[in-house]
This record gives C-alpha cells, structure tokens and sequence, in this order.
C-alpha cells in the first residue's frame, strides 16, 4: 500500500502506484466541481496511437474505480466508463480536419510573417 497525500491534505493508502495514467484521470476528475464528477467518470475517452496497447481500456477502468473505492471507503463506487474508438489512432488528426474546416481557422493561424515580426509570444494573443 502507499500512502498518498491529497492537495487538501488529507491521505489514503492505496494499492495503485501513483503518477501514471490512471493517477492523471483519477486527478483531473477529482479536480473538477463535484457535481459534474459522475458524468466525467462516465465519459472517459481514450484516445491517440498509444492508447492502442493491448488491455490499456480495462487496466485504466480497474486502476480507476479501485483508486475511486480506496478514498471513498464505503461509498457506492461511481459507474465509470472507458471508451476506446477503433479508429483513436488517427484522433488528433481528425481533430485538426475538423478544426481546419471552421470559418473562424484563418483567424487563429499564425503566418509566418506574423511569427518572424512578434516572435513566439503571438501564439499568446492570437491562439489562446
């Protein structure tokens, strides 16, 4: 077991070892208001190359819900939900086709010219 401390400060020991990807979902969740916390559990996406390795989806599923049943000792574990699209290893590409094809894209690209004037700080002001 490993104990684990919290931003709150509060601790836990679980059995999962901390910082890898289950530890990334679980945190990012936590982080969120609690009310929206059950749509997030039901709503995890798996996406890009990587997540094409073989049992990804369900060791993510078990280190979750056992991360979610190990702080909340005696709480109903929340459904969860891990889904992984046949066609993930393309995402960020598809992401891109479909950002490319907004009417507002021109605005948020960045011309060379534009770079070579104001540096990288253009990024900054004109993407974000």
């Amino acid at each position: 077991m490993v104990k684990v401390f919290e931003d709150s400060g509060s601790a836990f020991e679980t059995s999962v070892l901390p910082k890898g990807l289950s530890w990334i979902v679980y945190g990012a969740i936590n982080h969120c208001e609690p009310a929206l916390r059950p749509q997030l559990y039901q709503s995890i996406v798996l996406g890009g190359g990587t997540s094409l390795f073989r049992g990804l989806q369900n060791r993510l599923l078990s280190e979750v819900r056992t991360l979610y049943r190990e702080q909340y000792r005696g709480q109903r574990v929340a459904d969860t939900q891990v889904a992984a699209q046949d066609c993930r290893q393309f995402s960020a590409w598809l992401g891109g086709v479909m950002l490319s094809r907004l009417s507002m894209f021109p605005q948020l690209t960045v011309s060379r010219q534009e770079y070579q004037e104001q540096g990288k700080s253009v990024v900054h002001y004109k993407c974000l």
